[in-house]
């Protein structure tokens, strides 16, 4: 087990070093131009430099190696715990990569009916699992702890002036910057 997370924690240290090469390219990842209206100013995308392929590769990579370490992780406390299983109990112990959020709430319903005594309701695994903090369900938008919308869907503008006479936002090459307070 230690292998394969090292394997995964290389995975993503290579992850990172590739991210961080996209992130600080002298001409920036993401070009931007102030558009002035009359009441307000609007920040216009120019053009975005794409990223690597690899670093989408290696993410997948990582998220298959450490989903098989939770695979394997619960197969042995499987086996701890009930003994030897047998093929169909070892059928339901394995963990199907599933695309949506519906497709695991289905696995884990299946696994806890036809699966060994540890994984059935009630269970110290199963309540253990359902202490567990979870991602939302597919479609839901993604909140910030104090319940606000998640701003990376609104519109990038910005006001003609602070309210104090001072000029707009500017926006470089390498990423916002303000000339006065936010």
């Amino acid at each position: 087990m230690a292998a394969t997370l090292a394997h995964a924690d290389e995975l993503i240290g290579e992850v990172a070093s590739l991210l961080f090469d996209y992130q600080t390219q002298p001409e920036g990842t993401i070009q931007l131009r102030e558009v002035p209206m009359i009441t307000h100013s609007q920040t216009v995308v120019v053009s975005m430099s794409p990223m690597p392929r690899k670093i989408v590769l290696l993410v997948a990579d990582a998220l298959v190696v450490l989903r098989n370490a939770i695979e394997h992780t619960l197969f042995a406390e499987v086996e701890y715990r009930d003994g030897t299983l047998d093929e169909k109990a070892a059928k339901v112990v394995e963990m199907p990569a599933a695309q949506t959020y519906d497709a695991f709430s289905t696995w884990l319903k299946s696994r806890a009916k036809n699966g060994p005594p540890s994984l059935q309701r009630g269970s110290e695994f199963d309540q253990a699992h359902r202490k567990a903090p979870t991602l939302p369900p597919d479609g839901e938008l993604a909140r910030s702890p104090d319940g606000a919308a998640d701003v990376a869907h609104e519109p990038l503008e910005t006001p003609s002036t602070s309210g104090h006479g001072r000029p707009p936002r500017r926006h470089s090459s390498r990423g916002p910057t303000a000339t006065g307070p936010a």
